[in-house]
Protein backbone atom coordinates (compact mmCIF):
# COMPACT_ATOMS: atom_id res chain seq x y z
CA UNK A 1 0.00 0.00 0.00
CA UNK A 2 1.19 3.48 -1.13
CA UNK A 3 -0.24 6.70 -0.16
CA UNK A 4 -0.29 10.65 -1.50
CA UNK A 5 2.44 11.74 0.53
CA UNK A 6 5.26 9.07 -0.44
CA UNK A 7 3.94 9.34 -4.17
CA UNK A 8 4.41 13.19 -4.20
CA UNK A 9 7.86 12.45 -2.58
CA UNK A 10 9.03 10.10 -4.85
CA UNK A 11 7.14 11.91 -7.68
CA UNK A 12 5.56 8.70 -8.92
CA UNK A 13 1.96 7.76 -9.43
CA UNK A 14 -0.01 5.40 -7.69
CA UNK A 15 -0.20 2.82 -10.65
CA UNK A 16 3.77 2.67 -10.59
CA UNK A 17 4.30 1.33 -7.46
CA UNK A 18 1.10 -0.13 -6.04
CA UNK A 19 2.07 -4.10 -6.03
CA UNK A 20 6.08 -3.67 -6.65
CA UNK A 21 8.25 -4.37 -3.81
CA UNK A 22 9.95 -1.96 -1.91
CA UNK A 23 13.50 -2.11 -3.57
CA UNK A 24 11.93 -0.65 -6.39
CA UNK A 25 12.27 3.05 -4.69
CA UNK A 26 15.87 1.75 -3.35
CA UNK A 27 18.91 2.85 -4.22
CA UNK A 28 21.38 -0.33 -4.48
CA UNK A 29 23.07 0.74 -1.09
CA UNK A 30 19.94 1.30 0.44
CA UNK A 31 18.74 -1.84 -0.93
CA UNK A 32 21.48 -3.87 -0.15
CA UNK A 33 20.85 -2.58 3.75
CA UNK A 34 17.27 -3.37 3.57
CA UNK A 35 18.05 -6.77 2.76
CA UNK A 36 21.16 -7.34 4.88
CA UNK A 37 19.84 -5.23 8.30
CA UNK A 38 16.31 -3.94 7.79
CA UNK A 39 14.04 -7.12 6.78
CA UNK A 40 15.84 -9.48 8.70
CA UNK A 41 15.29 -7.27 12.18
CA UNK A 42 11.91 -6.82 10.89
CA UNK A 43 11.44 -10.81 10.83
CA UNK A 44 13.38 -11.54 13.97
CA UNK A 45 11.70 -8.72 16.36
CA UNK A 46 8.55 -7.53 14.30
CA UNK A 47 9.38 -4.13 14.18
CA UNK A 48 13.04 -1.75 13.38
CA UNK A 49 13.16 2.08 14.39
CA UNK A 50 14.97 5.14 13.18
CA UNK A 51 16.73 3.13 10.44
CA UNK A 52 18.26 5.61 7.81
CA UNK A 53 17.99 4.73 4.78
CA UNK A 54 17.48 6.79 1.20
CA UNK A 55 14.89 6.60 -1.05
CA UNK A 56 14.97 7.17 -5.23
CA UNK A 57 12.69 9.61 -6.63
CA UNK A 58 11.21 8.97 -10.38
CA UNK A 59 13.99 11.56 -11.53
CA UNK A 60 16.69 9.45 -9.91
CA UNK A 61 17.35 11.64 -6.78
CA UNK A 62 18.60 10.01 -3.35
CA UNK A 63 16.58 11.23 -0.67
CA UNK A 64 17.49 10.47 2.68
CA UNK A 65 15.02 9.13 5.33
CA UNK A 66 14.66 7.56 8.76
CA UNK A 67 12.29 4.72 8.71
CA UNK A 68 10.63 3.21 11.26
CA UNK A 69 8.79 -0.15 10.09
CA UNK A 70 6.51 -3.01 11.88
CA UNK A 71 5.72 -6.48 10.35
CA UNK A 72 2.20 -7.91 10.93
CA UNK A 73 0.36 -11.04 9.90
CA UNK A 74 -2.95 -10.51 7.89
CA UNK A 75 -4.93 -12.77 6.49
CA UNK A 76 -2.53 -15.46 6.72
CA UNK A 77 0.30 -13.77 4.96
CA UNK A 78 2.88 -11.00 6.50
CA UNK A 79 2.75 -7.42 5.67
CA UNK A 80 5.77 -4.86 6.03
CA UNK A 81 4.78 -1.32 7.15
CA UNK A 82 6.87 1.27 7.02
CA UNK A 83 6.73 5.27 7.20
CA UNK A 84 9.04 7.46 5.81
CA UNK A 85 10.68 10.55 7.46
CA UNK A 86 12.43 12.77 4.94
CA UNK A 87 15.56 14.38 6.88
CA UNK A 88 17.17 16.66 4.24
CA UNK A 89 17.49 19.43 7.28
CA UNK A 90 18.50 17.24 9.67
CA UNK A 91 21.44 16.45 7.35
CA UNK A 92 22.23 19.93 6.57
CA UNK A 93 21.81 20.90 10.32
CA UNK A 94 24.46 18.00 11.21
CA UNK A 95 26.96 19.15 8.16
CA UNK A 96 26.87 22.27 9.78
CA UNK A 97 27.31 21.09 13.77
CA UNK A 98 30.38 19.20 11.96
CA UNK A 99 32.08 22.46 10.19
CA UNK A 100 31.66 24.41 13.17
CA UNK A 101 33.18 21.62 15.28
CA UNK A 102 36.20 21.61 13.20
CA UNK A 103 36.76 25.44 13.27
CA UNK A 104 36.36 25.31 17.16
CA UNK A 105 39.09 22.09 17.06
CA UNK A 106 41.01 24.17 14.89
CA UNK A 107 40.70 27.01 17.11
CA UNK A 108 41.67 25.46 20.16
CA UNK A 109 45.02 23.71 18.53
CA UNK A 110 45.89 27.31 17.45
CA UNK A 111 45.15 28.80 21.36
CA UNK A 112 47.37 26.01 22.54
CA UNK A 113 50.34 26.78 19.95
CA UNK A 114 49.93 30.73 21.24
CA UNK A 115 50.29 29.53 24.54
CA UNK A 116 52.81 27.56 24.55
CA UNK A 117 54.90 30.39 21.96
CA UNK A 118 54.29 32.60 24.96
CA UNK A 119 55.17 30.89 27.46
CA UNK A 120 58.49 29.71 25.55
CA UNK A 121 59.55 33.33 24.76
CA UNK A 122 59.10 34.02 28.92
CA UNK A 123 61.33 31.48 29.46
CA UNK A 124 63.74 32.83 27.25
CA UNK A 125 63.36 36.36 28.44
CA UNK A 126 64.35 34.96 31.86
CA UNK A 127 67.47 33.03 30.71
CA UNK A 128 68.65 35.85 29.14
CA UNK A 129 68.46 38.41 32.03
CA UNK A 130 71.56 40.84 33.03
CA UNK A 131 72.09 41.45 36.27
CA UNK A 132 73.72 45.11 36.64
CA UNK A 133 75.67 45.64 39.99
CA UNK A 134 77.39 49.06 41.01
Amino acid sequence: MVNATLLELLGQELDELWGKKIELILPIASRIFYQTHFFPLLKMHGKAEEIYFSLKSKQGNHIPVLVNGMRREKAGSFINECIFIPIHQRIQYEDEILKAKKVAEAATIAQKQADKALYCAKEQGRNQSVIFSY
